[in-house]
């Protein structure tokens, strides 16, 4: 697109963000005229857009057909002509393909932090889709797999909770680490990861550290009538067990307590939460074998 193209979408842009603003928008704006907050505006969507000028119109509207194709809640909540995303050329390979970042603006598929991101790879034949996330933050690391570098985000559940997910390239697309990483504030109950099983992985061994002050929790989505069996295969310390939650809404008694091991029939569908913890002195490691199926 042409920078004069790129300007009047910025200013289009600018002007949606004072039409219907999200809190982050209004948090930054208070106190402020409307010359003013109409020119801060601008100029984060000039900042945010800056790299469309660089980009082929070819480029942008086969990507926007792709996406349109590929994600049909962006024909949901977008019009037809509308561009929903910013896109930035990343480099992953050391290939000579091309690779874009799109990452989802305004209202459509945007929360107040976090936004729908996805990565595309021109193919022989078409733009390829080979990542789909969510977040506010999106970074490459120095480590490859299959000649593509690994790729980190954040998003934010809360005030307090970051949550990292690590993504390794399988040869066609990037899949989950096999679990995220939770960051929260200093003092709390515990550490918090949520397990994530690669396609056509049933099985997977958890390993983790736990204090009688300090229990960890992984959180895992399953279906109804699945059945998950859970063993301590490795600890140090023989007070460590483990206790699973039934998920969110349900009527609060645990599936098992203090248990080591255990296997049962999922009764519902929805976020199961498996507590590991010490309850006696001293800090210890263990092994938690996990199988759904």
């Amino acid at each position: 697109m042409d920078g004069t193209g790129c300007a009047l979408r910025q200013l289009r842009d600018g002007l949606r963000v004072m039409a219907s603003p999200t809190p982050r928008h209004l948090l930054a704006f208070s106190n402020i005229g409307f010359a003013s907050t109409f020119a801060i505006a601008f100029a984060l969507t000039f900042a945010m857009n800056c790299a469309c000028a660089a980009m082929p119109k070819s480029v942008d509207g086969e990507l926007l057909k792709q996406l349109r194709q590929d994600v049909p809640d962006i024909r949901d909540c977008a019009p037809e002509q509308a561009r929903p995303f910013i896109a930035r050329k990343i480099d992953l390979s050391a290939d000579d393909s091309q690779q874009y970042l799109l990452t989802a603006t305004g209202n459509c598929m945007c929360g107040q932090v976090n936004c729908s991101q996805w990565v595309y790879r021109r193919g022989a034949q078409k733009w390829e889709l080979l990542l789909e996330t969510q977040g506010y933050s999106f970074t490459t690391g120095a480590a490859a797999h299959h000649g593509y570098r690994d790729v980190e985000t954040r998003s934010r559940d809360n005030a307090v909770r970051v949550d990292i997910l690590r993504y390794s390239f399988d040869g066609r697309v990037y899949q989950a680490a096999p679990a995220r990483q939770s960051l929260g504030r200093a003092g709390g109950s515990g550490r918090s990861r949520e397990v994530l099983f690669s396609v056509g992985t049933i099985a997977i061994r958890l390993q983790g550290r736990v204090s009688p002050d300090e229990a960890e929790s992984w959180t895992l989505r399953a279906k109804k009538t699945q059945t998950m069996r859970l063993s301590l295969v490795d600890h140090d310390n023989a007070g460590i067990t483990f206790t699973v939650r039934r998920p969110p809404g349900s009527d609060g008694k645990a599936l098992a307590a203090s248990a080591g091991r255990w296997e049962g029939t999922l009764p519902a569908t929805g976020t199961y939460t498996v507590v590991v913890d010490a309850p006696r002195k001293g800090r210890g490691t263990y092994t938690l074998s996990m199988e759904v199926r």
